[in-house]
């Protein structure tokens, strides 16, 4: 009985951090549907750790030069160098901070990855409550 419960609160934590997750990824789905679009040249290039890529751009905002950050961008799809310039839309976030989102079918947005992942934590949520169940009964 003690096990059925464990497990049936773990299963509630595996739903609460895929609900938390998505309704992050809806924010900011949100926030980027209210972007400008304006074209930018990418300053720096930014590889992380893991291999992922992360850009720098820099472009005009009612006559002021801006340097914003992009999210990270796979490593399997063909990087930018600096100079290129790219269609972007870009957002600031609290009204300070600039942030772009680079507009190219070559590069492929790692957050693409995120609804996959909750769908994997629906899924495990599902199995370990079913799971709970069986053992709270029995």
């Amino acid at each position: 009985m003690v096990k059925g419960i464990m497990v049936l609160c773990i299963s509630l934590i595996f739903f609460f951090l895929a609900a938390k997750i998505r309704s992050s990824l809806k924010r900011d789905t949100i926030k980027r549907k209210r972007y400008n679009r304006a074209l930018g040249t990418i300053a720096q290039v930014i590889y992380s750790d893991s291999g992922n890529v992360r850009y720098d751009v820099s472009f005009r905002d009612k006559g002021v030069q801006v340097l914003a950050q992009t999210d990270y961008y796979s490593s399997s799809t063909k990087s930018l160098n600096p100079g290129d310039e790219v269609e972007i839309g870009y957002y600031y976030i609290d009204g300070k901070i600039p942030r772009a989102v680079i507009h190219d079918d070559r590069i492929i947005p790692c957050a693409n990855s995120v609804p996959g992942f909750c769908m994997f934590l629906t899924i495990i949520g599902a199995v370990l409550l079913v799971t709970a169940l069986i053992m709270i009964v029995k």
